[in-house]
């Protein structure tokens, strides 16, 4: 299946465009926390998305850029996400997109980062959605405890500018 991630970041999106292209799933940013200043923010095109995808047909789950320090952020985090989906129906899980290793979070350990991916799915499973991690291959063996999060589902970043690349994968 082929799909995508948005965020405010692509503009407007032209949804029947997209659909036609073959994408048949999208992971649409419901917000993000401030790196620096650790305010919860709702992405400005995320009702526009979601809904504009729906319409077209697209299986579609959330995902939120985390920046949390700590359990009760995630957990924050995590109740912040299901408010903003509260009247839509997913598909796809509530991820939470955690690569951030700068500004606020610079100094955690391992031990905090796993805790913190923890309490969001297990917020959001409790809840009866589905969760899940994205993060990046080198963050996810150096900076978390990869045996505590096996039960965790897990989307691996693959990063690249390199569109033949993304094709070689199917």
């Amino acid at each position: 299946m082929a799909g995508i991630d948005v965020s405010s970041y692509q503009g407007n999106i032209n949804w029947v465009s997209v659909k036609a292209s073959g994408v048949e799933f999208a992971f649409i940013r419901v917000g993000y926390r401030g790196y620096e200043t650790g305010r919860l923010c709702v992405d400005p095109k995320f009702t526009q998305n979601i809904t504009a995808a729906q319409k077209v047909g697209l299986k579609c789950g959330v995902y939120i850029y985390s920046v949390a320090k700590t359990v009760q952020e995630a957990v924050q985090e995590a109740n912040f996400v299901m408010e903003a989906v509260k009247n839509y129906k997913l598909d796809l899980p509530i991820v939470m997109d955690y690569e951030h290793q700068t500004d606020r979070v610079a100094g955690l350990s391992k031990v905090q980062r796993t805790n913190n991916i923890l309490a969001f799915v297990e917020t959001v499973q409790k809840a009866g959605y589905k969760g899940c991690l994205y993060t990046g291959y080198w963050y996810y063996n150096n900076l978390l405890e990869p045996s505590r999060l096996k039960s965790v589902p897990l989307w691996i970043a693959y990063y690249t500018e390199n569109p033949d690349k993304v094709k070689n994968l199917q």
